[in-house]
């Protein structure tokens, strides 16, 4: 019985250990997003997914634009008239 018992396990442990070995080959099988060449000037990269390349970003299509914002005012204005009205108040008095 304790035979049986030690070749179920040895048999689950290959077949775990198997598993994660394809699995983790086939993690490693993508292609890279760039390729390489040589010319005169040296090393060229060229990358395939730039997404700098991307449609839409091109300087030269036309924009929607916007109107310009308002002119900021200040909030809270310096009283001009300020003496004639405190002399008002006191006035009143």
């Amino acid at each position: 019985m304790r035979s049986s018992s030690s070749r179920i396990r040895k048999l689950v442990a290959f077949v775990v250990i198997a598993t994660t070995l394809t699995l983790s080959a086939s993690a490693f099988a993508e292609k890279p997003g760039y390729t390489e060449s040589k010319d005169d000037a040296g090393q060229v990269v060229k990358f395939t997914d730039d997404p700098l390349g991307a449609t839409g970003l091109d300087p030269n299509i036309p924009m929607i634009g916007s109107r310009k914002p308002a002119q900021r005012t200040q909030m809270l204005r310096p009283r001009v008239n300020f003496v004639t009205e405190m002399r008002r108040s006191v006035e009143a008095l």
